[in-house]
């Protein structure tokens, strides 16, 4: 893993960006205000595929009084239910698919992502390298690669105890966000997603 991401962060620097700058974090809830936490899902499973059968739907189950789902898909509309059911469900899809990764790099970076979740990891159509070029102050892994990435662009694994290691634990390059019961989602035992 650590020799495929050191590759994509040299992919990521031949695009030439200056580190983007995140905006200070925001307090989701503060005294007489109300901010929404921005998280981005990036994938290339948006589609006929296991992660969108296994995900079902995640992406409108989210508390839309507390957050605000962005989908960015990096492979083009095959047509199917999946496909539009997702479509339908987050708030904002958007088909990056065409655009060049520095270009959805920046796009991310716009869109204010605070938490930004890599669905791919070291899957076919991947581009981790736009995850290197780091649009988001918090980056995560889920679902598409259970195991550690190797990368210092990655901030957490969200993985569950029957995923994860712990006699494995001095292996993994960064932090895991243990949830109860079971990390593999499905439309079976998917549960309304609260971040606050």
């Amino acid at each position: 893993s650590r020799k495929y991401a050191i590759q994509c962060s040299l992919i990521a620097s031949r695009f030439g960006l200056p580190p983007f700058v995140h905006p200070p974090p925001l307090p989701v809830k503060a005294e007489g205000k109300h901010a929404r936490l921005r998280v981005g899902y990036v994938s290339s499973d948006f589609g006929n595929h296991p992660l969108s059968h296994l995900m079902g739907s995640v992406f409108g189950m989210h508390d839309r009084d507390n957050v605000e789902v962005f989908c960015y898909a990096l492979s083009q509309n095959d047509g199917t239910e999946w496909r539009q059911r997702i479509q339908a469900e987050a708030e904002h899809f958007i088909d990056v698919s065409a655009m060049t990764s520095d270009v959805i790099a920046k796009m991310i970076n716009e869109d204010k992502i605070q938490v930004l979740i890599n669905l791919n990891g070291y899957t076919k159509g991947a581009r981790n390298e736009i995850f290197a070029m780091q649009p988001a102050p918090i980056q995560v892994s889920y679902m598409g690669f259970p195991g550690t990435t190797g990368a210092s662009y990655i901030d957490y694994l969200v993985t569950d105890e029957s995923l994860f290691l712990q006699l494995a634990m001095h292996i993994y390059t960064l932090k895991s966000l243990f949830i109860s019961h079971i990390a593999i989602s499905s439309m079976t035992t998917s549960r309304k997603i609260v971040m606050s």
